[in-house]
């Protein structure tokens, strides 16, 4: 019902200043942080929410955006049908493959750097960072706040109201941030459950982040689908990067620039 009366909040939709590009509310994410080991990764930010249905659209629909292949130049496998499952346009964008989800951050890089209107939503602008897929390990710095005993965003332990999961018996996923009581430490929302994110890379088969290769990458936070203890920040999945289904989608980072291709 959000969805089909208009959903107001500002980071689910497009911006207000009618250039049609996704509005991104971002939260910090503090590598000091928490009670476990010191981080060694430079400080950055992490969308508060997936990308939504209407974000990804708008990138489907951009004249200069999924028509146009060079997003796609130097991956491993070019562009992937998309198709959203899920009719609701503040859910997360579905059936997303990580080679999309990837010109997508490309696409929505450009535009930051040539439109000062959405240079000033960003955070702090460093001439070394960009908008990307966040690592593996910086999406799991953003869902635990580097706390060691966070097993989910929360804290240690399962709480059913937290987060959208087999145990809601929704079976489908749902509007983002409707479960503001599994916030992660930095303010993210839905880190796990309601449908799985793409991450930049896995370290177990692409430790050095080529884009040009074909080997697996993760997909972390598990979906509706999953019980508890597939829920917990540490779950993977390994998929190809032409993989997708209703369950995988993606969130977007603000960090340093990666030799990712």
């Amino acid at each position: 019902m959000l969805s089909i009366l208009g959903d107001p909040r500002p980071g689910v939709g497009l911006g207000a200043d009618g250039l049609g590009l996704p509005d991104i509310l971002w939260c910090s994410v503090d590598s000091g942080l928490g009670n476990g080991t010191a981080s060694t990764l430079s400080p950055f930010s992490i969308a508060q929410y997936p990308i939504t249905h209407t974000q990804f659209k708008a990138f489907f629909d951009a004249s200069d955006g999924y028509q146009d292949d060079k997003w796609w130049n130097g991956l491993g496998f070019g562009k992937q049908l998309w198709k959203n499952t899920a009719e609701a346009l503040n859910a997360p964008a579905d059936n997303i493959a990580w080679v999309n989800a990837m010109a997508f951050c490309r696409w929505l890089n450009s535009k930051s750097e040539m439109t000062a209107s959405v240079d000033t939503s960003l955070p702090i602008r460093r001439d070394n960072y960009e908008i990307r897929l966040p690592t593996e390990s910086e999406w799991m710095l953003a869902a635990t706040g580097n706390c060691a005993d966070y097993e989910y965003p929360w804290g240690a332990n399962w709480i059913s109201t937290c987060a959208n999961s087999r145990e809601t018996a929704l079976q489908r996923s749902i509007s983002v941030g409707l479960f503001p009581d599994g916030a992660a430490p930095c303010g993210a929302l839905d880190m796990v459950g309601n449908t799985w994110e793409w991450c930049l890379n896995d370290p177990e088969n692409a430790p050095q982040l080529d884009a040009s290769g074909t080997e697996r990458r993760l997909l972390c936070g598990g979906s509706y689908l999953d019980a508890p203890n597939n829920l917990q920040c540490s779950s993977r999945l390994r998929q190809h990067t032409i993989s997708r289904n209703n369950i995988s989608s993606f969130r977007i980072a603000y960090a340093v620039s990666l030799p990712v291709a």
